[in-house]
């Protein structure tokens, strides 16, 4: 799939956080450059965490008044209220300016990559062993045998969490007392969403020439990934469907299109975006320099930029060549002129000194 993202006129100034700025947004690049993608967690992640935190903190507050009044009267007006509210309480992330509790979930934390760091078990396991969960104990010890280095730990860590694909979203649905997390432990625990990389298919030279295309776009390619994981023997679980973080992700967005629906009328997405420049991997500055372009898949991407931005080098100078001949003229030879068909007087030199 080929998507083209529409760069905005201008911004801000400020990242969004009010104020007026007056600069220009503008995104360098060249063919063969790169722009990173951060795509959010799935909504459907997102409202299971943004659930399992509000549960929580109706639990602790359910505790803390059971504790002083001995009453459990007003647990659902709080349940209601701390699952409408929670999600739009304010929070600071690295001394950044605060943004909202579903925001960090949603772009912050890692719910939705398969697991590499056993880290994120170990620490798992930790909030199962605190757990009141009736099967907390089991569920610990499973935990830490996927974490462990041992010959079982790291043949278990392969075959249910490699190959299946495990995220941390499949843990907390799969293992219910790992729900005892806090905000504060997701968000020192798990690392931050990884931006996917994509190499630009178009060139800056052409902007605005194709056809629906902004004066201010760039585009990008790439193939949706889905596939069923293996099946593991004895058991039920296995067989199960993944598809890319990013690219499903893309899917999605570029639905209505795919769809065949008019473009003018289907709705506009924003998505965020950043460039990263290639050091080495840009066309020759000689356009006579032949061109061996070989990319499998996918790997042909930025070759359609390079392309694309040679016939825009090409198509420039025969228009630079045209406007020449239209300004200066074109000597086309074959006949002499004598000094007499051309008079020069007086008159054209107005304003000159001659040299003594």
């Amino acid at each position: 799939i080929e998507l083209s993202l529409s760069l905005p006129d201008d911004h801000d100034g400020d990242g969004g956080g009010g104020g007026g700025g007056d600069g220009a947004l503008s995104l360098e690049y060249q063919p063969g450059d790169s722009v990173g993608l951060i795509v959010p967690n799935t909504a459907e992640s997102v409202e299971f965490v943004l659930d399992v935190l509000a549960k929580k903190k109706v639990h602790a507050k359910n505790g803390a008044n059971s504790g002083s009044s001995g009453s459990g009267s007003g647990s659902s007006s709080s349940s209601s209220s701390a699952d409408d509210d929670l999600a739009k309480q304010w929070v600071s992330i690295d001394a950044d300016h605060p943004i909202t509790i579903e925001e960090a979930i949603s772009y912050h934390v890692d719910l939705c990559s398969p697991i590499k760091n056993k880290r994120i078990l170990s620490f798992f396991a930790t909030v199962a062993a605190g757990s009141e969960e009736t099967n907390n104990q089991e569920e610990e010890a499973a935990l830490r045998l996927l974490a462990s280095k041992t010959p079982d730990g790291e043949k278990l860590f392969v075959k249910l969490v490699e190959e299946q694909r495990l995220t941390v979203y499949d843990i907390l649905r799969e293992f219910p007392s790992c729900r005892d997390v806090t905000l504060e432990g997701l968000l020192s625990a798990l690392p931050r969403i990884a931006p996917r990389y994509y190499s630009v298919t178009s060139s800056p030279l052409a902007n605005g020439k194709k056809a629906n295309a902004r004066n201010n776009s760039l585009t990008v390619a790439f193939s949706v990934v889905d596939y069923l994981t293996p099946s593991i023997a004895g058991t039920d679980f296995g067989r199960r469907r993944i598809g890319g973080v990013a690219t499903r992700y893309l899917e999605c967005l570029s639905s209505s299109f795919l769809a065949g629906a008019d473009s003018s009328s289907s709705p506009r997405y924003k998505v965020k975006i950043f460039p990263k420049a290639s050091q080495d991997f840009h066309l020759p500055h000689d356009l006579a320099t032949p061109l061996i372009l070989i990319g499998p898949g996918t790997g042909v991407a930025p070759f359609m930029g390079f392309l694309e931005h040679r016939q825009s080098q090409i198509a420039a100078m025969k228009d630079n060549t045209h406007a020449k001949a239209s300004v200066e003229g074109t000597w086309r030879g074959g006949y002499d002129l004598e000094e007499n068909e051309v008079p020069v007087t007086t008159s054209d030199g107005k304003g000159l000194n001659a040299a003594a």
